[in-house]
């Protein structure tokens, strides 16, 4: 299956962006069709999701972190956070999200991290994960 975390992300900046242009301006006007019909085929693609900025936006967001995960500029679709000095890297794969520990942590801790990923993952996807270990 094909996850639809990005086309989500897309149809969200989509709809920014609309709120951007001028409906008094012809060139806006065009861009503005342009970005509808492209709006349309992502609601298309996610139909039955509930797209949620905000689901989005807490995703990579463990309960154990003061903050969310930090986009990595480098790295398109990589997303990073500290717990307890350990760098934990998010990585928004084509049909999975890959979740990198970069460290030690206690295993209560590793289970709690990727059963709060699995958890909004199923909520923002409508459909059931599953935790594979590499």
């Amino acid at each position: 299956n094909i996850n639809t975390i990005w086309p989500q992300r897309q149809y969200i900046y989509q709809q920014k962006y609309l709120n951007f242009l001028d409906d008094h301006n012809p060139e806006d006007l065009i861009e503005k069709k342009s970005i509808q019909t492209e709006m349309q085929w992502y609601e298309n693609e996610l139909e039955g999701i509930n797209v949620s900025p905000e689901k989005l936006q807490s995703l990579y967001h463990p309960s154990l972190s003061k903050t969310p995960a930090i986009e990595d500029e480098n790295n398109y679709s990589t997303y990073h956070l500290k717990i307890k000095g350990v760098t934990i890297q998010y990585k928004e794969n084509f049909n999975n999200v890959t979740l990198t520990i970069k460290g030690k942590l206690p295993e209560k801790i590793i289970k709690e991290i990727t059963q709060d990923l699995k958890s909004k993952l199923e909520d923002i996807e409508n459909c059931k994960y599953k935790i594979t270990k590499q």
